[in-house]
């Protein structure tokens, strides 16, 4: 596992995750579509609601700012591979990569914008809740497989 890492630019900031996870791709992609259910498998969500398709509207309620509803659009929809969730803010990359057995899982969000400079010290850290979601969708993942 890559342990999840965050990068500061003066108008953006990136966290990234990735890791391994020993199941089928299209049972992954199912966990990672099924936004009404994050909440039985990830603790950094409280709630979710939506349909993950293309154009689709997303809320979800985290740990990290439970009073706050999260509203995301699905910006990108490739069955099994790529999923982007995003608001004016920035975007979260979802990328699953067969080889063989093993999907390889990447996470990167990325939150830029020429406001960003006076409003990122209010948006909390990621790297726990990203190494969270990773480490729980394997754990869940396989032991469904």
């Amino acid at each position: 596992m890559t342990a999840a890492h965050t990068t500061h630019t003066f108008f953006s900031r990136t966290t990234h995750v990735a890791l391994d996870i020993q199941a089928p791709i299209q049972l992954i992609w199912n966990v990672l579509c099924d936004v009404n259910e994050y909440n039985k498998w990830n603790p950094t969500i409280i709630a979710g609601r939506g349909n993950c398709q293309l154009g689709a509207k997303i809320e979800l309620i985290t740990n990290l700012a439970p009073t706050k509803t999260f509203r995301l659009t699905v910006k990108e929809f490739n069955p099994t591979s790529k999923l982007v969730l995003g608001n004016a803010m920035g975007s979260r990359t979802i990328v699953l990569t067969q080889t063989g057995e093993i999907v390889y899982f990447t996470m990167t969000e990325v939150i830029k914008g020429p406001l960003l400079p006076l409003f990122k010290r209010f948006i909390p850290p990621f790297d726990e809740s990203f190494d969270i979601f990773a480490l729980s969708l394997k754990t869940f993942c396989e032991n469904q497989s």
